[in-house]
């Protein structure tokens, strides 16, 4: 059911405060701004508010499942200045030092060109090897499964497209792969559901669970390891470095494919986004594994292939090797990893091992 913006989880009480007018006059921002290429709303010309970062996120994540006639009809001036925001935190990071934590602007030299277009490590290089290096002496390393260990994404899309083909979801059209990587893949179910079905969330739970029985007994017969994996495996057991997995997946899922996969006894521990508070893209799986294993993000890194698995990695405090399995870097990179790779046999990647054991 459609909530008008003032109901809106996270909006309430919401009230103007320090004005960030220099900022986006800085940013040059235009009298209009585009979402998803298709729907432009004016910008209103009020006294900017500054908000949380939490309040924002939570905010962008809403948004994400709104119709583009449901945005022109019900979307108000405060809004629509929140969103804009939210997407110059992204594109901007140097933003987030001008907000204290008191919600208040903080007090820093002005804006320049050069200031808002420094890049960091995974936006303009993905050959950071001193980010990795910096990790001496290494403690563990954390790998997401679907993707990562194996190329599952091929099996997700299939399972998506015959149960929602099935139920006569889209009129019945198969849904099509470009559809699949930009809507589905890498998210959790719970918010997969709520995408595909925002009438009837039940129902898409209750599809996504047996969607999940279709991809099982696809892996059960075409399940394939990502080339090198077992490379990396042993370099991981010949240094005793204690290792976890953390994925969305359901937990039926991620046991069947580690056992596929013969990697059973390599985990000290499987943490799975349903155990936690937020699934990825939020920090907190990748938090939980660091407790669970007595380890520190300052000498731990993460495998991963999808955008929100390493912006979770990412806000973990964590590098990020991102594993072009099936995303493109284009995309992968804007979430900034510390390292793109094809997969395990990367020369890329075991250049950047060596770094860390020459340290």
């Amino acid at each position: 059911m459609w909530l008008p913006p003032a109901r809106w989880p996270g909006l309430v009480g919401l009230k103007p405060s320090t004005s960030i007018g220099n900022i986006f006059q800085e940013l040059e921002i235009q009298d209009s701004f585009e979402i998803k290429d298709k729907v432009r709303v004016p910008l209103p010309r009020i006294r900017e508010p500054i908000i949380s970062l939490k309040v924002l996120e939570q905010i962008f994540h809403i948004l994400s499942y709104i119709q583009h006639k449901e945005i022109q009809k019900e979307i108000n001036s405060h809004l629509r200045l929140i969103f804009v925001f939210t997407r110059l935190l992204r594109k901007y990071p140097v933003l987030k030092t001008y907000i204290g934590k008191d919600n208040t602007a903080c007090k820093h030299p002005p804006l320049t060109h050069q200031t808002m277009t420094t890049p960091s490590c995974g936006e303009k290089s993905v050959d950071c090897k001193s980010s990795l290096a910096a990790l001496a002496p290494l403690q563990a390393v954390l790998f997401d499964v679907d993707g990562t260990l194996c190329d599952s994404d091929p099996l997700h899309y299939h399972a998506f497209r015959e149960m929602l083909q099935g139920i006569g979801f889209n009129g019945g059209v198969p849904i099509t792969e470009e559809f699949y990587m930009e809507n589905i893949s890498g998210k959790h179910n719970d918010d997969i559901a709520v995408l595909l079905f925002p009438d009837d969330v039940q129902r898409g739970l209750k599809s996504t669970d047996d969607k999940e029985v279709i991809f099982r007994r696809l892996a059960e017969e075409q399940l394939k390891a990502v080339n090198g994996l077992y490379k990396v495996k042993k370099w991981i057991e010949d240094r005793g470095l204690k290792r976890a997995a953390v994925t969305n997946a359901p937990k039926p899922n991620a046991e069947l494919m580690i056992s596929k996969l013969g990697l059973s006894d390599f985990f000290d521990a499987v943490i799975l986004g349903s155990d936690c508070d937020r699934a990825k893209p939020y920090p907190d799986p990748f938090l939980k594994a660091l407790e669970v294993l007595h380890v520190t993000k300052d000498h731990t890194f993460v495998f991963e292939d999808s955008f929100s698995g390493i912006k979770a990695g990412v806000a973990a405090g964590m590098p990020v090797v991102g594993i072009t399995t099936r995303s493109p870097e284009h995309t992968l990179i804007k979430a900034r990893p510390a390292l793109l790779v094809k997969d395990y046999d990367d020369p890329k990647l075991w250049a950047a091992l060596e770094e860390i054991d020459k340290k």
